[in-house]
């Protein structure tokens, strides 16, 4: 398997105490029709720099348009066709607060199909598959373990061994296995999110 790291503006990133064995790096670019996060320039153009594979991703709010949501994505700029770039990602998740999850729960098709018609649009506009990033028991709770099973999964499960699969999926791409790791690797007293992706740099590259 692959190393890598997901970071956003939650993030202080000295690039210079990251571990050789990190081979990747997505980015949080956007949540919600609005919010653009403050510190994605900022890795994105040292990623550019760099031999580092990177990635952008989106956290989806279950109350914002589609179409909003999709343009605020695609405002940042990201040229999904260049060289070492990965596709994009949308983060599916518990919404910030948590209290906000009441929002699917009344409506679960109506989040099932926000999912979806991201999905499609993004897909659409970059010309490339979406890796979809949640956790086994949120494809239970609020999508009715719903399946996107053509799109690579993100997996969040931090534990020391691969995560089980939700329905529908026979295979994950990417496992976030924690998240209290450090820029060296580490999973102690520390504040970074530690990812695997399933295969060798090889094919990593080819995704």
């Amino acid at each position: 398997m692959v190393k890598g790291i997901d970071i956003s503006h939650n993030n202080t990133v000295n690039w210079a105490h990251l571990s050789p064995d990190v081979k990747f790096v997505y980015c949080k670019a956007t949540q919600g029709a609005g919010f653009k996060d403050p510190a994605f320039q900022g890795y994105w153009d040292h990623l550019k720099g760099t031999s580092l594979l990177r990635g952008a991703y989106h956290f989806l709010t279950a109350t914002d348009n589609v179409h909003d949501q999709v343009d605020n994505f695609l405002s940042r700029g990201v040229d999904f066709s260049k060289p070492g770039v990965l596709p994009p990602m949308l983060d599916v998740e518990d919404q910030v607060p948590a209290a906000l999850n009441a929002n699917i729960t009344k409506n679960k098709p109506a989040f099932i199909k926000l999912v979806t018609d991201w999905i499609n649009i993004v897909e659409a506009e970059t010309k490339r598959k979406v890796v979809i990033y949640s956790y086994k028991g949120f494809f239970a709770d609020y999508l009715n373990n719903t399946s996107w099973s053509n799109n690579p999964l993100w997996l969040a499960a931090y534990q020391n061994t691969p995560p089980g699969l939700p329905h529908g999926w026979d295979k994950w791409a990417f496992w976030q296995y924690s998240q209290y790791g450090t820029l060296a690797g580490d999973i102690k007293a520390g504040e970074f999110d530690l990812d695997y992706y399933n295969g060798d740099l090889d094919s990593l590259s080819k995704l």
